[in-house]
Order: C-alpha cells, then sequence, then structure tokens
C-alpha cells in the first residue's frame, strides 16, 4: 500500500466562499465598521459569491471570463 491520497480525493476544495467589496461614502465610516462591526456602507458589490470548486489530484483546470468577473479574486482568495 502507499501513502498518496486516492485519485477520488480532491486536491482542492472549497465550498460557499464568497469576496464582498465595501464602498463607503465618508471615509470615517469604514473606520467605524471595523471598530463596531455594523455596515455602514453606501454600496456592497460581490465579485463571487457562494462558489464552490473541487478540483480532483491529475486534473488540469482553467479559469476563463470576461473582465471584471471574478477570475483574479478567485485565484487570490
Amino acid at each position: 500500500m502507499t501513502d498518496l491520497p486516492s485519485l477520488t480525493t480532491p486536491v482542492i476544495s472549497l465550498r460557499g466562499i464568497g469576496k464582498r467589496y465595501d464602498t463607503f461614502s465618508n471615509p470615517a465610516h469604514r473606520l467605524f465598521d471595523k471598530i463596531d462591526g455594523r455596515n455602514r456602507a453606501a454600496f456592497s458589490s460581490w465579485a463571487l459569491r457562494d462558489l464552490d470548486l473541487e478540483v480532483m489530484r491529475g486534473e488540469a483546470v482553467g479559469i476563463v471570463g470576461r473582465n471584471g468577473s471574478g477570475k483574479s479574486t478567485l485565484l487570490q482568495i
């Protein structure tokens, strides 16, 4: 027997991940948001929301999409 994981075990597994960017109308609101946790964002934009991804051993994955679709954000996460 070998110590290698089986081919059905994912080497990368992401469940329900997301990234939200908040825009504040006042710079002080950003500071207060960090201090007390109350959301004072004037606008929130989701770059990624509720993303699931599994990559199995030996698979090759390409990330393709239009500008602004979240490719770089996904790779940063």
